[in-house]
């Protein structure tokens, strides 16, 4: 588990584009070690590792902008045409002009559902290809796309079938 330090304070009631990184601690540089550690080995660890080390290795001040940088990498890495538009209010659904990613996976019941039914969609998948089994929901992005590279892309629409799938 890896997790950025942030600055003291009651984050709760903040704007997320409020929050500090405390970079008092050389917490990159454990990051990378770990993210070495863990995916050192994994196929397409060469092929990806100097662009995330790019982006954790810059000094950030504030945690939305190194989640934003962190996204747009690994969106650009996969090749995907997603983008997050910052928004001062949440919109609980999509309109015409918003398109909300949780709407394409609406499913019934609590958090405890959801998670089963993708677990369930990842361990088919899981079946398929070559990544190991101990990938799941809660798993990091990294898991996919050093053990599957270019094919993270595909992975990632299967499931999202899969999940549509179960949900019709």
């Amino acid at each position: 588990m890896l997790s950025v330090p942030l600055k003291k304070g009651k984050h709760g009631g903040k704007n997320i584009a409020e929050i500090e990184i405390a970079n008092e601690a050389d917490w990159q540089l454990n990051h990378l070690r770990g993210i070495v550690s863990v995916y050192g080995k994994s196929p397409y660890f060469i092929h990806f590792i100097d662009q995330l080390e790019h982006v954790l290795m810059k000094p950030s001040t504030h945690l939305i902008l190194l989640n934003k940088c962190l996204f747009d990498t690994v969106n650009g890495l996969l090749e995907l045409q997603m983008d997050v538009l910052p928004q001062e209010i949440f919109h609980k659904s999509s309109t015409n002009e918003i398109h909300v990613l949780r709407d394409e996976i609406n499913i019934k019941g609590d958090f405890q559902d959801y998670e089963k039914q993708l677990s369930d969609a990842m361990r088919s998948m899981i079946e398929q290809t070559h990544i190991p089994s101990t990938v799941t929901p809660r798993s990091s992005i990294l898991d996919l796309l050093f053990h599957l590279g270019p094919e993270t892309r595909i992975w990632l629409n299967r499931i999202v079938h899969s999940l549509r799938q179960q949900r019709n």
